[in-house]
């Protein structure tokens, strides 16, 4: 009986398998993606909405004007003006609208490793 119901038990396991493998392609895993699209642009317009986001965003832009060819991840100042997790925010604002890239490259600041971004052809050439 143990090995009866150890087969009841395997023979559950490969229809949730199933199941996962058959969204991905009858769509839901469109739907999950989906609904992840409509909570970020929540989450951005809310940050865009927010004027330290803002200024942080305007200063970012600025400093990757001035230094179009660097690779960076925020100033000197910046980091020690406000939170990582604010500049971060500031940047997806800035790269949700397509001013700055991300890029292949990291920076380790405050015991935490973060995205480095370089300003876009659209970023220099927007005059906000």
């Amino acid at each position: 009986m143990d090995d009866t119901e150890t087969q009841d038990d395997q023979a559950p396991t490969p229809p949730p398998t199933d199941s996962v493998d058959a969204p991905a392609t009858d769509g839901d895993a469109g739907d999950d993606a989906a609904s992840e699209a409509g909570e970020e642009p929540s989450t951005v317009e809310a940050d865009r909405s927010d004027p330290v986001i803002e200024r942080i965003g305007r200063d970012l832009l600025r400093y990757h004007r001035k230094n179009a060819l660097r690779v960076a991840w925020a100033t000197p100042l910046l980091t020690a003006q406000h939170d990582g997790e604010l500049i971060d925010r500031a940047y997806g604002v800035l790269a949700d609208d397509e001013l700055v890239e991300p890029v292949f490259h990291t920076v380790q600041r405050n015991g935490r490793t973060w995205q480095c971004y370089r300003v876009t052809k659209k970023g220099l050439s927007d005059g906000s």
